[in-house]
């Protein structure tokens, strides 16, 4: 990790009027029948938080926030979209225990839906920019998931790159070479993302 360019890039974040975000109904707003609130200062914070944490418990404790407040139960409401630009860009350098909670927010981001309120704001592009943001990083996903192909992240770099390819079929092909050395070198990856990953690139029935 770069002090560095982790500093530099918080400064960045600065540049998003984060207030102006909806975010998932805090608890006053759902008392007074809200079905969103404007907790955008709360997400900028825990993403601040996270990208600098050192430790598993640490980046848990904003990871738990942002959860809370941007995509609840895999419902993405309006702010998810400066957090999904913001965690990818800082991605590359943050610490292990950072990279576990960014990457499963970017993987449960990349399957999300409406959120009920952004239905009623006809906010349908939403998913689209996010799914936009997370294929901006598929180059890094592929370097740090070959060095990290015996830790907890790699399954997390599979189904991005996996992600990444069905967005671009000129992607999916180039992807081919690393996810064949994901399944012939890769730990501890679901069966499920394994077989999807294998059939990808039509080594389905070898044992590898």
């Amino acid at each position: 990790m770069t002090k560095n360019n982790i500093l530099n890039n918080i400064e960045n974040i600065n540049n998003f009027e984060w207030p102006r975000y909806r975010t998932a109904p805090n608890l006053d707003d759902i008392k007074l029948g809200q079905t969103f609130s404007y907790d955008g200062e709360r997400v900028k914070h825990a993403i601040i938080g996270l990208v600098k944490a050192n430790d598993f418990d640490e980046a848990e404790q904003y990871y738990q926030d942002i959860d809370n407040t941007a995509l609840v139960q895999g419902m993405l409401y309006e702010i998810a979209l400066p957090l999904t630009e913001c965690l990818v860009t800082l991605l590359p350098f943050c610490h292990i225990s950072a990279k576990f909670f960014i990457l499963d927010i970017l993987c449960m981001i990349s399957v999300g839906e409406l959120s009920d309120c952004e239905v009623k704001f006809n906010n349908q592009n939403l998913i689209n920019e996010c799914h936009s943001y997370i294929f901006n990083g598929r180059w890094f996903y592929q370097k740090d998931g070959l060095n990290n192909l015996n830790t907890e992240l790699l399954p997390f770099y599979c189904e991005l790159i996996l992600f990444c390819g069905e967005m671009d079929k000129i992607y999916s092909k180039e992807s081919k070479s690393v996810l064949k050395q994901i399944i012939a070198h890769g730990k501890d990856i679901p069966e499920g993302l394994l077989n999807e990953a294998k059939k990808l690139v039509k080594i389905e029935n070898q044992n590898i």
